[in-house]
């Protein structure tokens, strides 16, 4: 089955190059790319039909007009499930806490290590993103019920909801459901 990805860089040579790093993949249907050389353009493409389903976006983040996490930001806006990889050659702290406060999927410093990124794509990385997305979740939903129990005897899995009951950063986008 072949699923899709999109590229939002400004630089012409970025397309070519991830064709040319690609090329198998595209060959074999395992992946199908898309590209858009702004911000504006990739959340034009997102409001239209991508097919077959799209399941990342990789985006630069220094970008004229509409930077790369301006874009995130609209992104996760709009599809909050759409795991967006940030990619930059400028990997300060700064642009990653506010990359990952935006609800960044990845954060990517060039040059790519295209093997690297080809291994994160897989379907199987995919699912064990859903995996990890569901202990963050549990995590997030036991620290304020533990802290702020009264019987600290009560059940948790009382308080916690099922797989299928939540969202998670990858859920839609990439298995057509929700977690579970």
């Amino acid at each position: 089955m072949s699923v899709s990805i999109l590229v939002v860089d400004d630089e012409p040579d970025v397309a070519d190059l991830f064709r040319q790093c690609f090329r198998r993949e595209t060959r074999q249907g395992t992946f199908v790319m898309h590209f858009a050389v702004s911000g504006v353009e990739a959340l034009d493409r997102l409001a239209g039909e991508i097919q077959p389903p799209l399941v990342a976006i990789l985006s630069d983040i220094n970008m004229p007009g509409m930077d790369g996490l301006e874009l995130l930001g609209e992104i996760k806006q709009r599809h909050p499930n759409l795991p967006v990889m940030m990619v930059t050659a400028h990997g300060d702290d700064e642009r990653r806490r506010r990359a990952r406060e935006l609800g960044a999927f990845e954060f990517i410093t060039k040059p790519l290590d295209f093997d690297q990124l080809k291994e994160q794509l897989r379907p199987s990385q995919r699912t064990e993103t859903l995996v990890r997305c569901y202990k963050r979740y549990l995590v997030s939903r036991i620290t304020p019920i533990t802290s702020s129990q009264k019987h600290p005897k009560q059940k948790l899995s009382v308080l916690i909801p099922a797989p299928g009951q939540i969202t998670c950063p990858t859920s839609t986008a990439v298995l057509g459901r929700s977690c579970g």
